[in-house]
Order: C-alpha cells, then structure tokens, then sequence
C-alpha cells in the first residue's frame, strides 16, 4: 500500500479520490456520526470562506512524491470524499 500512496498523483481529482478511500475511509467510518459532521462542517466551512490551505498541507508529512499543486482543490476532493462516507454510513 505504501507503493500505491507514494505513486499516487495527488493533481489528479480521481487517482486522489481513489488513494482517500482506499487510506481514509476505514478511518472516517469508524467516527461517530457528530465526529463525522464536525470534519464535514469544519472543511466545508474553509472552503466557503476561500480558504487556500497552504499552510495547512505545508505542515504536514505526506508519503505522496508529488507536491500538490492545488490545495484548495485538494481539500475539497477529501471535503467530496468525506461527505461519500458519511452518507454510506447513514444507510
């Protein structure tokens, strides 16, 4: 799996969404459903206000070997994915 993040072209909206499920989703579903909304809001929250999130993606550590090149868009592909689990949750 580390081979596949590594790999991943984190500019590339499907291969991303792909590497977050594959990643985060075990993860997100096992969040209580208010955790899960709280992630949700928050994100959707800084997207709304136009927030770039440099500064968030510069401090952190990712296995990915490409920069990211769009953190906005970044961020609202995980806001996309989170809302996907979320709703599989609810069903």
């Amino acid at each position: 799996m580390l081979d596949e993040i590594c790999s991943t072209d984190v500019n590339d909206p499907i291969a991303l969404a792909r590497i977050l499920d594959l990643v985060l989703k075990p993860t997100c579903q096992r969040f209580l459903e208010d955790e899960q909304q709280w992630h949700v809001d928050t994100l959707r929250h800084f997207i709304d206000k136009g927030e770039n999130f440099k500064c968030v993606l510069e401090k952190r550590s990712f296995l990915f070997s490409d920069e990211v090149a769009d953190s906005t868009e970044f961020m609202r592909i995980l806001y996309s994915c989170l809302i996907r689990y979320q709703a599989k949750v609810k069903k």
